[in-house]
């Protein structure tokens, strides 16, 4: 799951980022000794993957709790949905270009 934290200032932003960004290998096989200081683990015992987030304006905030399989549906049909939009404009084009009312 994704969690967002928001902080008063840059620095302080930047100091967290540095102090708990480990590896995604050191994730994976949850090496507490990447992080300077066990302090850092979640619930004592978890190495946390941390990175910088995009821009809040960027994020799909409806879209944060779906599913991988939900994500993957969305994203297959917005890609036949395109793909059909694509080959509908080539489809029409060319018949424009049969019937003359494209020249070129």
């Amino acid at each position: 799951s994704n969690v967002f934290v928001t902080f008063d200032t840059e620095e302080a932003q930047r100091k967290i980022l540095e102090s708990l960004t480990v590896s995604i290998s050191n994730v994976s096989k949850n090496n507490k000794k990447a992080l300077k200081h066990e302090r850092f683990l979640f619930r004592g015992k978890h190495v946390m993957s941390v990175q910088e987030p995009p821009e809040p304006d960027s994020v799909r905030w409806e879209d944060l709790d779906e599913t991988i399989s939900v994500q993957f549906r969305q994203r297959l049909f917005t890609f036949f949905l395109s793909l059909l939009c694509i080959v509908g404009a080539a489809a029409l084009i060319t018949l424009a270009k049969r019937d003359g009312a494209i020249t070129g």
